[in-house]
């Protein structure tokens, strides 16, 4: 009895798991792997939901914007056709006013373009940086 209480104590605790078969381990890593495909997924749906509602916000209240600008702008066009038909003719006035409309609204392009190419690409850069890792650890124990 001595004997075999001293053989089990000297056992590491990792030696039953020594003892599976290789069918054993490969199906228990094929459910390692299934769990790590649906959690990457997950946070995949996560960054992509996370990104789609910043650029929901902000588009809506670009939108928003415009329209009011849009209003605001026709009436400080008429305010200053209407000014300046006092020193030209009318039709020289608005083609002043348009003129300098068309203009603002370059600028205004290139501003907004500026600022759309900083939101970045809408892939899931976190999850790609989390599946590079995995796929190192895979690699490192693999190896070992």
């Amino acid at each position: 009895m001595g004997v075999t209480t001293d053989r089990n104590l000297e056992r590491p605790a990792s030696a039953d798991r020594d003892d599976r078969s290789i069918t054993e381990l490969v199906a228990e890593l094929s459910g390692h792997l299934g769990r790590l495909a649906r959690a990457e997924i997950r946070l995949a749906l996560a960054e992509l939901r996370y990104k789609a509602t910043r650029a929901k916000r902000g588009g809506g209240m670009l939108g928003f914007a415009g329209v009011l600008g849009l209003l605001g702008a026709a009436t400080l066009m008429a305010g200053a056709v209407l000014g300046l038909a006092t020193m030209f003719s009318a039709w020289l006035a608005a083609l002043l006013v348009g003129l300098a409309a068309v203009l603002l609204a370059g600028l205004l392009a290139l501003v907004a373009r500026f600022q759309l190419r900083r939101l970045g690409p809408l892939v899931p850069e976190w999850t790609a940086i989390s599946v590079r890792e995995d796929i190192d650890a895979l690699r490192r124990a693999a190896h070992r």
